[in-house]
């Protein structure tokens, strides 16, 4: 289960993965914030079920389930012989939407 948490701080709304908070997505809204931060990972809205789990007004922490990469296994990252770096086929998230 992954989670999302989108944040009004001054009047602009910003949206982040927990695992990574300094990779946000910034908007005018909660849905702008949202809907960037999902574009910028590659995932469709479309294609999650979101489910709230409201935390106060200006703070909002939705969870999705997400299917495992299979590439990585789950890890988020390749392992070749000389080398260690993020899964590119989920950008080192270990899902896929």
């Amino acid at each position: 289960m992954a989670q999302i948490i989108v944040q009004e701080e001054y009047g602009q709304w910003r949206a982040w993965f927990p695992e990574s908070p300094q990779a946000s997505s910034g908007g005018t809204s909660l849905k702008g914030a949202m809907g960037q931060l999902l574009r910028d990972n590659g995932l469709d809205a479309a294609n999650l079920h979101l489910q709230y789990h409201g935390a106060s007004a200006r703070r909002h922490v939705f969870r999705f389930e997400n299917v495992i990469c299979q590439d990585c296994r789950g890890t988020g990252k390749y392992v070749g012989f000389q080398a260690v770096e993020d899964c590119k086929a989920c950008s080192g998230r270990g899902y896929r939407s």
